[in-house]
């Protein structure tokens, strides 16, 4: 009969279709271990884009940070800077982006990043945060408020200093240079966002 198979053949034919089994879980098997190799990756790339690293503290690129000549504190102003030169300097920070917990003006800044850089290049060491402004300094009223002063803000009528920036100008309106979480450091005007989150100006120039 045409349609009879020899033993020999019936075996030769299981054993083929065995070892087609064993060769497609083998491949199905590095395939699910390539995809999901791949999935990891991506979350990983994904998390780290998302949530940068903290640095545990600020990395300053400046070989002159270790020359700090002065400290400000409680009981102290800075001497020797003028206000426009402080200006000018924070001026040339314009365009660096916001990098929380980073005062390191390649990877980018946060406000008092921001403010620590800009014054460790005037050789003066200064609060990290931005909440240890808020007993320095010469507390002043907005109408004797000048370019120069520090300008601290606050969060739902708190008293701790949730944000920082310097004066840049009064007349005929306030604004001041901040590093933004949005943008990065710009100048910004006083705006009622800012003036609804308004705690203090804060002379720190003697």
């Amino acid at each position: 009969n045409e349609f009879r198979r020899h033993p020999l053949q019936i075996s030769n034919i299981f054993a083929n279709m065995s070892c087609f089994l064993r060769f497609f879980v083998v491949c199905l098997f590095s395939l699910l271990l390539a995809c999901s190799a791949s999935q990891k990756a991506h979350k990983k790339n994904v998390l780290s884009d998302s949530n940068p690293a903290v640095p545990e503290s600020p990395t300053i690129l400046s070989p002159e940070n270790d020359k700090a000549t002065q400290t400000l504190s409680k009981n102290t102003k800075i001497l020797g800077i003028s206000r426009e030169e402080l200006i000018h300097q924070a001026q040339a920070y314009m365009g660096v982006p916001y990098r929380y917990g980073s005062a390191n003006p390649t990877l980018g800044f946060d406000c008092s990043g921001f403010l620590y850089y800009l014054f460790q290049q005037l050789q003066v060491k200064v609060p990290r945060t931005a909440n240890d402004y808020l007993n320095i300094g010469e507390p002043v009223s907005e109408t004797q408020a000048l370019p120069g002063d520090l300008i601290l803000f606050t969060e739902n009528g708190s008293s701790m200093v949730t944000h920082i920036g310097i004066l840049t100008a009064i007349k005929p309106s306030w604004s001041f240079i901040h590093a933004s979480s949005s943008k990065g450091v710009i100048i910004s005007p006083f705006s009622n966002y800012w003036a609804a989150r308004f705690l203090k100006v804060i002379c720190v120039l003697q």
